[in-house]
């Protein structure tokens, strides 16, 4: 008989290894070109594409490794090719992707005597991400010119599985008297038959006290794991009554199978075997209700328009230590990232992909700023009005600028910082029509000192679009950390109220020290695609209407040239720690100095107009910031950041300037130093 001494204290369904939700789908990948080059000369070109993925998976370091080839399809620079690819589409990793597209011109096995058309590199997850899950970019060849060749068409399909609930109430009618001085404490346990017919256990459900008449609460469960999409399986469903001091006891038990339970004609008998005759039938099992239910997929949800926003906040609490010192968690070496950078680029760079603005809200906590408060929810660029940076690359550069104006304080508070992200989050998905999910990614360095308050926030939040991300850098104690995360126990505060669903994954910085940065992104995500389904779920919403996206030309991105790009970095950095004065002085040397170079040239006149005696007014900011709490920077500073982040931004998208940017250096002795 069944051992469950803990039954009667916890009145609560139990699936057992319930994964409702796959994390990863297996996706259909559909190639079209459009306006290709023609590389021959009495007919069109007969375009073949090779795809590649990256080789070893979800590394920053690897190698092109080849998937497959299309067909080739003769003179047509509009070619739709038939043959598709599938793959593994995984949320939580980065998944390359790179399209080389040929012009066959022979049957040989080479490719070096065909004319190279142009490729180009994506990943998987900016594919699914896009609207429609379809993608358009353009292919280039740089061996011959950095101008557009054409146009290729990227979209996924999920494959369909059946990925079905069941949902199904029990209630037992007249069960037999078990215990000598009360009637029986009654719950029920379905099993499965397997291969070798033997029977599985796959849920236990809630036990009702003395009562034998019990009516359960409905239970719902992947049709694939009650009878692994097979109806007709043998499954048995055993009833027990429930003992505090000795083992159950089995009340009865019935065999049957999954198309009887969505179509009962008649109560099902319980048999106990072991009973005399004439007393084995113990009671009878009716099913009350039954039906399928659609569970649908993360892929499908951003199909039909569903956004993800990231929202992203970082410790500067003083047990950081002193940024200017190697020691601290917030030092910068030349040339590297420091652990909070590295928890940013790894996480920022996956939701990216599914953000469709780019504009991330960014916020820190625990610093001391220039008004003389100490502030546990402020925004990291420094205007409290707009705190969103574009993109990955805004965000660390707010970050380090945020170092040179915010000391490092105190305490460890998390609770403003759920309480903003839950204002972000209220105003998404609150209806059928408007589907929108947040991240909060949160970095920090130690214990929380408002634990209670954190939990409320958590709470509350369990019923909002909106998962927690937690990374702990550093080596300080995190036990108190896993209290968050609720994979063992649901969150619960000290008023009794419980989460409504799981919403937190804590990762230490410290266990992928000696990994990939992808491996953080892959630990810290694997869990988001299963938290947005349940909580459409619970909230009864399913996908929109798949997004039908038209065939249109993108803009064409324009490749630098090196030199330009060279020499707009060095005055991007020299920009920031310069003043007003200085500022103006170089930038009219420069103009003379690089009036030969034209675009640079150009791209200055458009930016900084040439009066140099009209100084900004920073009037309606100052009241701005002192509504806040805050205090305007100084001019120099704030007029440096200004040109910065449009220099930045004219710059933006381009390839050469983000590793450029990676690879910087400051000179010798030039060290930036931080306050504190």
């Amino acid at each position: 008989m069944l051992n469950n001494q803990n039954a009667g204290y916890h009145n609560q369904q139990t699936s057992l290894n319930n994964n409702s939700v796959k994390l990863t789908s297996r996706v259909e990948l559909h190639i079209s070109a459009r306006n290709l080059a023609n590389t021959d000369i009495l007919s069109k070109s007969d375009p073949r594409v090779l795809v590649y993925t990256a080789f070893p998976p979800n590394s920053p370091s690897y190698t092109w490794k080849l998937l497959g080839e299309t067909e080739t399809i003769r003179n047509n620079l509009n070619p739709n090719f038939s043959k598709t690819f599938v793959l593994d589409y995984c949320f939580e990793e980065v998944q390359h992707l790179r399209f080389a597209i040929y012009d066959i011109d022979n049957n040989t096995a080479t490719l070096d005597d065909d004319d190279f058309i142009g490729d180009t590199q994506t990943t998987l997850g900016e594919i699914c991400g896009s609207r429609g899950q379809k993608l358009i970019k353009h292919v280039f060849n740089h061996r011959k010119s950095n101008f557009s060749r054409g146009q290729i068409i990227l979209q996924v399909e999920e494959i369909t599985q059946n990925n079905d609930d069941i949902e199904i109430q029990f209630q037992g009618v007249n069960l037999a008297k078990m215990d000598f001085f009360g009637k029986s404490d009654p719950y029920f346990v379905i099993q499965r038959s397997s291969e070798d017919s033997s029977f599985l256990s796959v849920y236990k459900s809630e036990t009702i006290m003395s009562n034998l008449n019990p009516l359960w609460q409905p239970l719902r469960m992947p049709i694939a794991k009650l009878c692994n999409g097979d109806l007709q399986r043998a499954l048995k469903i055993q009833v027990y009554d429930w003992d505090k001091y000795s083992d159950d006891d089995l009340i009865g038990e019935v065999e049957t199978n999954t198309e009887f339970l969505l179509k009962p004609t008649y109560p099902l008998k319980l048999i106990n075997k072991a009973r005399k005759p004439g007393k084995q039938n113990t009671g009878d099992l009716v099913v009350k209700g039954s039906k399928l239910l659609k569970n649908y997929s993360f892929l499908e949800f951003l199909g039909g328009g569903m956004t993800m926003s990231l929202i992203v906040a970082v410790d500067f609490t003083a047990s950081n230590g002193d940024p200017n010192t190697p020691t601290s968690l917030h030092f910068n070496r030349a040339g590297t990232m420091n652990q909070y950078e590295s928890a940013i680029r790894a996480v920022g760079q996956i939701l990216a992909e599914y953000d469709h603005d780019k504009q991330f809200p960014t916020f820190g906590f625990g610093g001391f700023l220039p008004s003389g408060q100490t502030s546990h929810c402020f925004a990291l660029n420094g205007n409290p009005q707009q705190p969103e940076c574009n993109g990955v690359e805004g965000i660390l550069q707010a970050y380090r600028q945020a170092l040179f104006n915010v000391r490092l304080s105190g305490p460890t508070h998390f609770s403003q910082i759920l309480q903003t992200a839950s204002s972000y989050a209220s105003r998404g998905v609150n209806n059928q029509q408007r589907q929108e999910y947040f991240v909060l990614l949160i970095i920090t360095d130690g214990q929380i000192n408002d634990m209670d308050a954190t939990i409320e926030q958590l709470v509350a939040a369990s019923s909002l679009p909106l998962s927690v991300v937690i990374v702990g850098v550093g080596n300080a104690d995190f036990s108190s950390m896993s209290v968050l995360d609720g994979d063992d126990a649901r969150l619960r505060t000290r008023y009794g109220q419980y989460a409504q669903r799981d919403i937190v994954q804590f990762v230490p910085f410290n266990k992928f020290t000696n990994l990939p940065f992808t491996a953080l992104a892959k630990e810290t995500l694997a869990e988001i695609p299963q938290q947005v389904c349940e909580f459409m779920r619970l909230k009864g919403i399913t996908p929109g209407k798949k997004i039908v996206t038209e065939e249109y030309i993108p803009p064409e991105q324009q490749i630098p040239n090196p030199n330009v790009v060279n020499q707009m970095l060095l005055i991007q950095m020299l920009l920031i720690q310069m003043s007003q004065t200085q500022i103006n002085k170089c930038i009219q040397m420069l103009l003379i100095q690089m009036y030969k170079i034209k675009p640079l040239y150009n791209r200055i006149i458009n930016k900084y107009p040439c009066n140099m005696n009209q100084q900004p007014n920073y009037q309606q900011n100052n009241m701005n910031y002192q509504q806040n709490h805050q205090q305007v920077p100084p001019q120099s500073y704030q007029n440096n950041q200004q040109h910065y982040q449009q220099n930045m931004n004219s710059a933006q998208n381009t390839q050469q300037i983000n590793s450029n940017q990676q690879n910087y250096q400051f000179p010798p002795n030039q060290q930036p130093q931080y306050r504190i």
